[in-house]
């Protein structure tokens, strides 16, 4: 039945009247194809018309055989096998014609006036302006009439081209009618399928989207607009385009079949199969749609549903091998290979020659593990095909994947011998010879293609491989980007740029061109490997496993995927899983020294120590040279207690290996990890002096930063720097340590180095973000870290970072959702749940910190951070056994550490071991004497236990020691004025407090100290009168004022305090002591709200560290209800100084104001419990 059109029917004006819309010279679509690709005439004909009556069309611009293109015209006509008049190069419009035909080479010269108008018009041309020119009609054999008979000519010829399958030279011509009319929508639809008959989707792409932007009502281009959504995933946009044109024309067929394959891709599958079965109501012998539903019944497991609905797919189209393609996958779902096997050889017989058939069962022989009968397959597609190409190109890319490449040479050469101009032969032969290492026989054969076709893809990304495998990375950089610019959707583009990137060490760059590469070519294992290579290295087990679950379910014995997925369970702590991997990966490559030490580090981690040693020996055997099996013998010497034999084990591989800076780097840590920080400082050292190391210097550099020693840290930065010019990677690792050694400006310098080398670089992006971080700088961290995830939403690292911001900006709760985002993307990488552990800890909810503490340490039980905090969580619910053994574990893995031993000597406070609490402190004042807390819990245990002589004579001896440290020196004299003040020797403590101020003038406890000692003796007047004095002598004194203003806040003068902080100020600006303490004083009395939270916020930037700071920046925050945020800062000024009742009380308010009553309740208690011991003031 046929069925009237229900679109209008468009005049196109050209070629000059017609009103009658006509079809496109294009052939027809193949059976099996989507019936998308059909362009239905505006007037209506039939659907079987529409199916199969397009090739025996005739051409759209006459009627009757086509004109011969060397027939006499007119003067100014250019033949048809000229080049265009008017033609494009670049963006650039050439004006001319070249060389004739040979039926045009005979033909007799223009007559004589003919000549002279020509010549007329090149002189014209050389000294007219073009305006003058075209004003002057005459002489048109440029300008050749309006703009609508050049649009028409161009046409013509474009459909020419087209009917003759010259689709290059019709895209030039369609571009020409386009200059000449940038407004006619027909021409860029015409356009856009010639631009997709040459390869170019992004152009077909532009040009459909130009044609519905000028005719929306142009419903062919809206449908193939929707088609390429559809091909891209992009499920909404496709169903967009299907439901216009089924707006105007309800039972279009194209228009319902890219609907239901626009809800499949939504995910709505009942949808599509309704829109399915309604083409096979308009259309019953709609192969496509049979072969849709049949592919859903599957999906859905209806087997037999499918095989009905492939049945009758098969009897309405007896010629389609489509249907038994499909049922014999079907077969294969269902787990019946055999009958599968059997689909596939009966349509076989039936179709010898096909050789989408042959290459489906080949394919099925391979998935069984049968090469042989594959090979069978493949060679009788060639009998079968002698004279054809692709039969051949397949069996060798069997032969090629069965590592069997002379066969694959013979057989393309043969190939060659019999086409010789056939491109696809030519490209493979280049990259078999490619593979082989023939480069020069590669780059000739590449040269041959490019030759034919200069833009052709396969031969460019040739000789990019050619160039990869040389090593001219730069040339093979610029050669791929080109690639990927006219094809981005090539797979194996993206994965050679991946070794590019690679190469130069640029392992984010490498990442995403992997991801891009399997994106694009699933089937891509190299690729899969590869990325999973990335993702092992960066910690992200989970991700690598998911491509390595794809690599092994098509290659189960590979040996390079088995060893990463071993690595890859290893660090999330599956030691059976990963051992599995690895003895397979054994049982395949043999006793691979890899394979056999990861098999040693599992037993020795179980503590199967001999079972160790007995793999490690059979490494060293296999290889005595290397390095690594002696390494872990070692380290299983050392974990069984043999610390003797693990020194000489380290010390005779330090002799054999002299410059190997990894080597000197483990013989460090084991001296580390024996408490010995003299001997692991010598090692580092005397290998970064060995000299034009960059690993031993960023090894000495990084000990250094770890020992909190500056300037020996910023020294060997230093000699890293220039060796690291060209190595983005280790560029990211100097700025991260100099950050970490707090010296931000190098840490910027490095940084615009690594930019300069790679501004896309991730790892530098997100440590610029850490140090604007450090620096307080949130806006700017926020646009880095946000740009980031724009470009790479799956990055852990940079939603770890996003926590961090979100912390520093006082919000936990999106910090807590930026880095459970962070642990879900990569749970086995340690910093996001630490810093959610540290958050709980801080929040004082010992059980969500111990529940991420725990998923940590089933991951990695050797865990330093993650023991220490576990101890802290169980003292925190005063479950000191727990904590004690938390602490000592940790203690175990670090002994050079002193946080836990610190930790351990507050334990055993509390459990009243005054002894082993001493001691505790000893040792952590060996290992880091300039460790303040422990000085000062050791001053208090020498005071509860010697007496307080005995604390006195410490502090002496801590003074003498670090007199150098004038930060450290003013903490101690403080501390002894304190001590001093309980034994009444007032005079001595002022001047303990005075000298404290003398070398530390911003240090707001001291001050206070000093005002508290002049209340309790009475002393006030005194104290102001002596102040005065030094200001008459000396007017700009800001101590002075500063302490006048302590003196007379601690006496309850709040103006007069006010006056005298307001005078330190003006004298300097940036003082933050007095900033801090005018702001507590405006806030204390509810006034001027704007100005105090301005100068809070001002001292809090001076002096971030300061807990007092933090307590005034807390509260102020409170008054402007940022709840949040004020939790955030007091909680941090709790942690630096937890005995100070105000804080606490602060805190208390915050929570409860946020809606927090437990926490509230918790910090309340703890307020109360301070503010009746003596140190609990302010």
């Amino acid at each position: 039945m046929r069925r009237a059109s229900t679109s209008p029917t468009r005049c196109t004006s050209w070629p000059t009247c017609s009103a009658a819309a006509r079809p496109p010279p294009f052939p027809s679509t193949p059976a099996g194809t989507t019936a998308l690709a059909a362009r239905r005439s505006p007037a209506g004909p039939s659907r079987a018309a529409r199916a199969d009556g397009r090739a025996r069309r005739a051409p759209i611009i006459r009627s009757g055989p086509p004109r011969n293109p060397c027939a006499p015209r007119p003067f100014g006509r250019h033949c048809a096998q000229r080049p265009p008049i008017v033609s494009f190069s670049g963006d650039t419009m050439v004006l001319g014609g070249g060389a004739a035909c040979a039926g045009c080479a005979g033909r007799p010269r223009p007559p004589r006036g003919m000549r002279l108008q020509r010549e007329l018009f090149m002189r014209l041309s050389r000294s007219v302006a073009i305006g003058s020119l075209l004003a002057c009609g005459v002489f048109l054999a440029g300008c050749r009439g309006d703009p609508a008979s050049r649009r028409t000519r161009h046409m013509e010829r474009a459909e020419a081209f087209a009917a003759g399958g010259d689709w290059k030279a019709a895209v030039i011509e369609y571009r020409n009618a386009l200059q000449a009319d940038p407004k006619f929508a027909e021409g860029h639809y015409r356009l856009a399928l010639a631009y997709l008959r040459t390869q170019q989707p992004r152009e077909a792409f532009q040009s459909l989207s130009t044609a519905v932007d000028i005719d929306p009502a142009n419903l062919d281009a809206q449908l193939k607009l929707g088609q390429f959504h559809l091909a891209a995933g992009q499920g909404n946009p496709a169903e967009e385009k299907a439901l216009l044109v089924l707006a105007k024309e309800p039972a279009r067929v194209e228009a319902l079949l890219l609907h239901s394959g626009a809800l499949v891709k939504l995910g709505k599958l009942p949808e599509a199969q309704a829109v399915l079965r309604k083409v096979l109501e308009l259309d019953q012998g709609n192969l496509n749609a049979a072969l849709a539903l049949a592919r859903l019944a599957a999906r859905d497991r209806r087997f037999d549903e499918a095989e009905q609905l492939l049945g009758r797919a098969a009897a309405a189209h007896p010629d389609a091998i489509e249907p038994a393609m499909d049922l014999a996958l079907l077969e294969e779902q269902r787990g019946a290979p055999d009958k599968a096997e059997a689909v596939l050889k009966g349509a076989l017989a039936r179709k010898p020659a096909s050789q989408e058939l042959a290459a489906r069962l080949a394919e099925l022989y391979l998935r069984r593990g049968n090469t042989a009968a594959a090979e069978a397959v493949y060679a009788a597609a060639v009998r079968e095909n002698p004279n054809a190409a692709a039969p051949k190109l397949a069996l060798a890319a069997f032969y090629r994947r069965q590592q069997a490449p002379d066969k694959a040479l013979a057989l393309l050469e043969a190939a060659r011998a019999a086409t010789p101009d056939d491109l696809n032969v030519l490209n493979a032969l280049a990259g078999l010879n490619a593979e082989l290492g023939k480069a020069d026989e590669a780059e000739a054969l590449a040269a041959l293609v490019l030759q034919k076709d200069k833009s052709n893809i396969e031969a460019r990304l040739t000789r990019a491989r050619v160039l990869v495998a040389g090593n001219k990375l730069a040339e093979a950089a610029a050669l791929l980007d080109a690639v990927i610019e006219s094809a981005p959707r090539r797979g194996d583009a993206h994965y050679l740029r991946g070794l590019v990137h690679r190469a130069r060490g640029e392992n984010a760059r490498a990442k995403s061109a992997f991801m891009s590469a399997v994106d694009y070519s699933p089937a891509n294992l190299n690729a899969r490997l590869l990325l999973a290579e990335v993702y092992v290295k960066e910690r992200s087990a989970m991700l690598a496993l998911e491509q390595l679950k794809q690599v092994l379910a098509r290659d189960p014995e590979n040996p390079q995927a088995l060893k990463l997925a071993g690595n890859a369970h290893l660090l999330l702590g599956n030691r059976t899983e990963a051992r599995d991997a690895f003895r397979k990966a054994r049982a395949r490559a043999g006793d691979d020294t890899t394979v056999l030490l990861a098999l040693a580090r599992i037993a020795g981690d179980e503590e199967s120590y001999d079972e160790a040693m007995a793999l490690l020996a059979a490494a060293i055997e296999r290889d005595p040279e290397a390095a690594g099996p002696r390494l872990e013998r070692a380290r299983v010497l050392e974990r069984r207690g043999d610390f003797a034999r693990a020194e000489e084990e380290l010390a005779a591989l330090a002799d054999a290996h002299p410059d190997d800076a990894t080597l000197a780097a483990r013989r460090a840590g084991f001296y580390l990890r024996r408490g010995d920080k003299a001997a692991a400082r010598s090692v580092f050292v005397a290998a970064a002096e060995r000299g034009q190391s960059l690993t031993a210097a960023l090894n000495a550099a990084a000990f250094f930063v770890g020992q909190q020693d500056a300037g020996e840290a910023a020294r060997w930065l230093a000699e890293a720097l220039p060796l690291a010019e060209n190595e983005i990677e280790a560029l990211n690792t100097i700025a991260a340590l100099y950050i970490q050694a707090k010296l931000p400006g190098e840490a910027a310098g490095a940084l615009e180095r690594a930019a300069r080398l790679d501004p896309g670089n991730v790892r530098s992006r997100l440590t610029r973000a850490y140090l604007a971080l450090a620096g307080n700088k949130l806006a700017e961290a926020a646009g880095i870290i946000a740009a980031v995830l724009d470009e790479n939403p799956r990055n852990g690292d940079a939603y770890y970072y996003k926590g961090l911001l979100h912390n520093a900006e006082g919000d936990r709760i999106k910090a807590r959702e930026a880095l459970a985002k962070a642990v879900a993307l990569a749970p086995e990488n340690p910093k996001a749940r630490l810093v959610l552990a540290e958050l709980s800890l801080a929040e004082r909810n010992a059980g969500a910190a111990l529940k991420e503490i725990e998923e940590l340490l089933a991951r990695d039980d050797e865990n330093y951070q993650a023991y220490v905090l576990k101890g802290g969580a169980h003292m925190l619910t005063r479950r000191f056994p727990e904590a004690r053994a938390a602490l000592e574990r940790a203690a175990q893995l670090a002994p050079a550490e002193p946080a836990a031993l610190f930790q351990l000597a507050l334990v055993a406070k509390a459990e009243r071991r005054a002894d082993e609490a001493g001691r505790l402190l000893a040792r952590v004042l060996a290992l880091r004497p300039d460790h303040r807390p422990a000085l000062a819990a050791m001053a208090s245990h020498l005071a509860g236990t010697q007496g307080p002589k005995a604390a006195l004579a410490f502090i002496d001896e801590q003074l003498a020691a670090h007199a150098a440290d004038a930060s450290l020196a003013a903490s101690l004299h403080e501390m002894r004025g304190g001590r001093l003040v309980l034994e009444r020797r007032h005079d001595e403590a002022a001047a303990a407090f005075e000298k404290a101020l003398e070398l530390a003038p911003d240090r707001i406890s001291a001050y206070f100290s000093l005002a508290g000692l002049h209340l309790q003796r009475n002393e006030m007047a005194k104290a102001i009168a002596r102040y005065e004095e030094v200001l008459k002598t000396r007017p700009d004194n800001v101590s002075a004022y500063m302490a006048l203003g302590v003196i007379h806040e601690t006496a309850g003068a709040l103006g007069p305090a006010e006056a005298m902080y307001a005078k330190a100020i003006e004298r300097n600006p940036n003082f933050a002591p007095a900033l801090n303490n005018l702001a507590w004083i405006l806030l204390q009395q509810g006034r001027d709200q704007d100005r105090a939270f301005a100068l809070a916020e001002r001292a809090r930037k001076l002096l971030p560290d300061d807990p007092s700071v933090g307590d005034t920046y807390g509260f102020a925050l409170i008054t402007r209800g940022l709840f949040a945020t004020a939790i955030t800062t007091l909680q941090d000024a709790a942690r630096k100084n937890p005995r100070s009742a105000a804080v606490w009380f602060h805190l208390a308010i915050a929570y409860y104001r946020y809606g927090r009553p437990e926490q509230a309740r918790s910090a309340l208690a703890e307020a109360f419990a301070l503010s009746v011991l003596p140190w609990g003031a302010r």
